[in-house]
């Protein structure tokens, strides 16, 4: 639920429990969230949502783009 914070803890008690890759969810809102909640967790893998569609250019490492500069460079792929 977005009102509550992310349960990163219980997700790294789940990884160390389980013998096969697990994919991290939850309050990854910027790009250096997805390595914030591989350390925490110990993860395969991250997955994204509602920070996706709050912030565009939450892939790129260079921070982030202003809508209308992502916008735009996403139309010209189109």
């Amino acid at each position: 639920r977005p009102r509550d914070p992310a349960k990163w803890d219980e997700i790294r008690d789940v990884v160390a429990a389980l013998s096969i890759p697990v994919i991290a969810n939850g309050d990854v809102l910027e790009y250096d969230d997805f390595s914030r909640i591989k350390a925490a967790t110990s993860a395969a893998s991250v997955m994204v949502a509602r920070g996706a569609m709050w912030n565009a250019s939450i892939f790129s490492s260079k921070g982030k783009s202003h809508w209308e500069d992502v916008k735009k460079i996403y139309l010209r792929k189109v």
